[in-house]
């Protein structure tokens, strides 16, 4: 993984050079000379200084990042139906919130034997360009989509009811918490699996 982050950045650096020098600037050069660097080293590099605005960011190592950027403790403000996957073999995921989700009444929790890190590839060889293997994942999410959208269809015109264009940044808001929202960028994009790589907005999808 951290070698795929080295080969979007190198994509990138006619671009960065054209910046004003940062924080960043002199770790551009000795992460670049990393040789199959793990994602840890990429981390302590570039996303701890330079992975979002300020504050949160930088952090003064990586596990200060994980610390912060960690999901499994926040499942109890879950308000909507929610499915999360993750495979038990997931090097990066080493900890499930089971008892969280437990107790959650709208989140769902499938765990694998076997998957990696967001892979779960049927058959076939991932790095196949040309006929790139199938994805389990689609198959839960397909159905988990379907089956929720039965259950609220009932439920449709009440929850539009609570959302509200705002004309100034174009932006649908909640109406009563208006730092929620979100705004369509692009309608043309499909991202399919490992068939080749997105861009523009989906590129890294």
């Amino acid at each position: 993984m951290g070698g795929n982050l080295l080969k979007l950045l190198s994509r990138h650096l006619k671009t960065l050079a054209k910046l004003p020098p940062s924080k960043l600037t002199p770790h551009i050069p000795r992460v670049l000379a990393l040789r199959s660097p793990t994602l840890r080293e990429v981390d302590a590099h570039l996303t701890i200084i330079a992975g979002g605005t300020s504050p949160p960011f930088p952090f003064p190592t990586p596990d200060h990042y994980y610390e912060w950027a960690r999901s499994d403790t926040h499942v109890d403000q879950i308000k909507v139906p929610f499915l999360a996957l993750n495979a038990a073999d997931d090097p990066i995921v080493r900890t499930l919130p089971v008892e969280a989700v437990v107790a959650s009444k709208t989140v769902v929790l499938g765990v694998t034997p076997k998957g990696g890190h967001l892979g779960w590839f049927e058959g076939g060889s991932p790095w196949n360009r040309k006929q790139p293997p199938p994805r389990w994942v689609k198959k839960p999410v397909v159905e988990w989509v379907g089956a929720t959208n039965e259950v609220l269809v009932e439920q449709r015109r009440e929850v539009r009811d609570e959302w509200a264009l705002d004309e100034e940044s174009g932006f649908i808001l909640e109406k009563d918490r208006r730092h929620i929202g979100f705004k369509v960028l692009d309608l043309d994009g499909i991202v399919v699996g490992t068939a080749g790589e997105a861009e523009g907005v989906l590129q890294g999808l």
